[in-house]
């Protein structure tokens, strides 16, 4: 069953309850349906990702886990390095591990920098950088593939216990922003 129907070109979220909701629940539907509306759909077109920095650092690193007492100090260190508490800023940029991958993409650029302090001023210069149409898209990519890749390999390792090689990983990154060249009709040659 449809959860909603299409009037004209806006969606209308329909929604049909098994039992008469309690009263803390009617709350949640609320907020429910104010999340949906952020969300804008389209009749037509691709579905594409958007990742937005979380402005509170709500991210369930081990540092986060820890503090809310849902796993023991002595497990909060970084899956890669082991040295460090994991944090979002420790995670995304300060490991070697994830250092490494950045400095990977960016050489493809032919841009170095130095690290940032925060994931948010990161994310700040990078989305700020003046690139534009095609260029801007595939920059934006590198962006979007390093996080995804880092918190995709953080999970790996936490819950298989996989081993994680930081080139195999920095050619998973270049090959998706490859695939999302090609997808863009683009020929774009990495050195």
């Amino acid at each position: 069953m449809d959860m909603g129907l299409w009037n004209g070109l806006q969606w209308c979220w329909i929604f049909n309850w098994r039992r008469p909701l309690f009263q803390w629940e009617k709350g949640q539907v609320e907020e429910l349906k104010m999340k949906l509306e952020e969300a804008s759909l389209a009749i037509e077109g691709n579905d594409v990702p958007h990742w937005r920095f979380e402005e509170r650092g709500k991210i369930n690193t081990r540092s986060r886990l820890k503090k809310m007492k849902l796993i023991h100090q002595d497990n909060a260190n970084c899956p890669f390095c082991n040295r460090v508490e994991e944090s979002i800023e420790h995670l995304f940029l300060h490991c070697d591990f994830s250092w490494k991958l950045w400095c990977h993409s960016l050489l493809d650029w032919k841009i170095e920098t130095v690290m940032p302090g925060s994931v948010e001023t990161w994310f700040d210069m990078w989305m700020n950088n003046i690139k534009t149409g095609v260029e801007a898209k595939l920059w934006w990519s590198v962006f979007y593939a390093n996080v995804w890749a880092i918190w995709f390999h953080r999970n790996k390792k936490v819950f298989e216990n996989k081993k994680v090689d930081w080139t195999d990983v920095a050619y998973l990154i270049k090959s998706r922003v490859c695939m999302r060249g090609l997808y863009w009709c683009v020929l774009f040659v990495f050195p």
